[in-house]
């Protein structure tokens, strides 16, 4: 075998060890860790983990990492959460909405995958039903104050009676006020349940009791064996033994 024979081998077999030493390991994506991602193939750290670039790091299960293990602005951690696989990898720190790269978002101080979730709407009363006590036979008043969510609401579905908010056969009162009024013909403590549907998706309810009671001089009888049915006063039998009056 020629000189120049020998060297083409050579020559030949160096490319046909590294072709199957690039085929072996492939090729890294362009994408940082951090940032979103479909698969392993897609990171700079080949590692997609819950869809975000993750690049893998020496840290136990307590989350206590060899130093450098991580690069700064990244915590070593053993996934732990929902739709987190069980591998260690170093994951995006954050201070809030909008310090994440694009395709993720801050939660609990770290990046995850997906856009930022809705902000979720609030509801509270004003004034709350537990504070005061409404007339029989007249209108009570009922008022929520919405906060969070997009600002803007859709509707609001309120439920009176001793039944639980959203029972089926049920039909709650609609409307796009968060105030609402309601008579009560009798005495008692009456659930009140308001439900407001925000634009973005998100819901919240309130429920409480209010308590009603009847007014001296009112034509809504009471019943004179109840001490709790007046305002003021007590409930004073008349002719009729079932039929009382507040005064």
């Amino acid at each position: 075998m020629t000189t120049r024979t020998l060297v083409a081998l050579g020559v030949l077999l160096a490319g046909s060890a590294a072709f199957g030493l690039s085929a072996a390991c492939g090729s890294s994506g362009d994408t940082e860790d951090g940032a979103a991602c479909g698969k392993d193939s897609e990171c700079q750290s080949r590692s997609c983990i819950t869809g975000v670039c993750s690049g893998l790091c020496t840290c136990d299960d307590g989350g206590s990492c060899e130093p450098g293990s991580c690069p700064s602005g990244y915590i070593c951690r053993f996934g732990s959460g929902a739709n987190e696989e069980p591998r260690r990898h170093c994951t995006a720190t954050c201070t809030g909405s909008g310090t994440c790269p694009s395709g993720s978002h801050c939660e609990d101080g770290i990046c995850r995958a997906g856009d930022e979730p809705e902000a979720p709407i609030t509801l509270s009363w004003n004034p709350d039903p537990v504070s005061r006590s409404c007339f029989a036979g007249k209108p009570c008043v009922f008022t929520v104050v919405p906060g969070g969510g997009s600002g803007a609401v859709d509707r609001y579905e309120w439920v009176f009676g001793t039944v639980t908010a959203g029972d089926a056969g049920v039909a709650p009162i609609t409307t796009s006020d968060p105030t609402e009024s309601r008579t009560f013909s009798s005495a008692g403590a009456f659930d009140v349940h308001v439900t407001a549907f925000d634009k973005n998706g998100t819901k919240a309810t309130l429920s409480a009791s209010q308590a009603v009671c009847i007014t001296s001089g009112s034509t809504i009888a009471c019943s004179p064996l109840s001490a709790d049915e007046c305002c003021v006063g007590l409930c004073k039998a008349t002719a009729d033994p079932s039929r009382g009056t507040c005064n």
